[in-house]
């Protein structure tokens, strides 16, 4: 079962939107079977609640009326046709972009997405002790280079790497703080055989914590959905 959700008219007047939402216990059906999930954490609290949201570009509304809720465990795909608004909705979603409507209650989130960029003249280790200084955090966590593949190619810099191991560079970013809600954006994109395995790895390991938001058609992502909501244009 998927939702969909529409980007509305383009005016203000709200009245000609029903409100979409993903609430329990209204699971939706997952494209494959996704083995069940044992929590690490012992308890379903929400990581992330979306209330009301809408984002709009001067007049045109990319969505609107849009609420959710995800637990521990819970994967969230969102699907759509390039340009129907799956960036836009990850970045409200981790604070990057404020919504014109509504609001977003979130607990700690890590993000990566296709265009983001990492530090050509750092390398990987240095990358993560960049990242582990501004973040405050206590640990780098350099194990994570051998989580994501790249312990071999720590101190190589990141300019040097071919566009998957970017990719996974900033994976390893995205999870560095071990968080409870990690949004990617296009994750599989531009990974190969190796690097979709350790994307799944990554994946497996966040839902026994946390929880996960996927932007992508993928269906090789679509397979770790419990939830799926469209965004399409009208």
């Amino acid at each position: 079962m998927v939702i969909n959700l529409f980007g509305g008219t383009g005016w203000d007047d709200p009245s000609p939107h029903t409100q979409t939402q993903i609430t329990r216990p209204t699971l939706l059906t997952p494209r494959t079977p996704v083995q069940p999930r044992h929590h690490r954490s012992g308890h379903t609290l929400d990581v992330i609640e979306a209330k009301n949201l809408g984002r709009r570009f001067g007049w045109r509304w990319i969505f609107r009326h849009f609420e959710f809720e995800l637990k521990a465990g819970d994967c969230l795909a969102v699907l759509g046709s390039n340009g129907s608004g799956k960036s836009t909705l990850l970045r409200v979603l981790a604070g990057l972009l404020e919504p014109s409507e509504g609001s977003v209650l979130r607990s700690t989130w890590g993000y990566s997405a296709l265009d983001l960029s990492v530090y050509p003249t750092l390398s990987a280790r240095e990358h993560l002790q960049f990242a582990s200084e501004t973040r405050c955090l206590p640990d780098p966590r350099m194990e994570i280079l051998d989580e994501v593949g790249l312990s071999s190619a720590q101190d190589q810099l990141a300019g040097q790497y071919s566009t998957g191991m970017r990719a996974r560079l900033k994976l390893a970013l995205a999870i560095q703080s071990r968080p409870a809600v990690l949004m990617l954006d296009e994750p599989s994109a531009s990974l190969d055989e190796r690097g979709q395995e350790i994307l799944g790895r990554v994946l497996q390991a966040q839902l026994e914590t946390g929880a996960v938001i996927l932007a992508t058609n993928d269906p090789a992502d679509r397979r770790w959905a419990n939830l799926e909501v469209r965004l399409d244009e009208p």
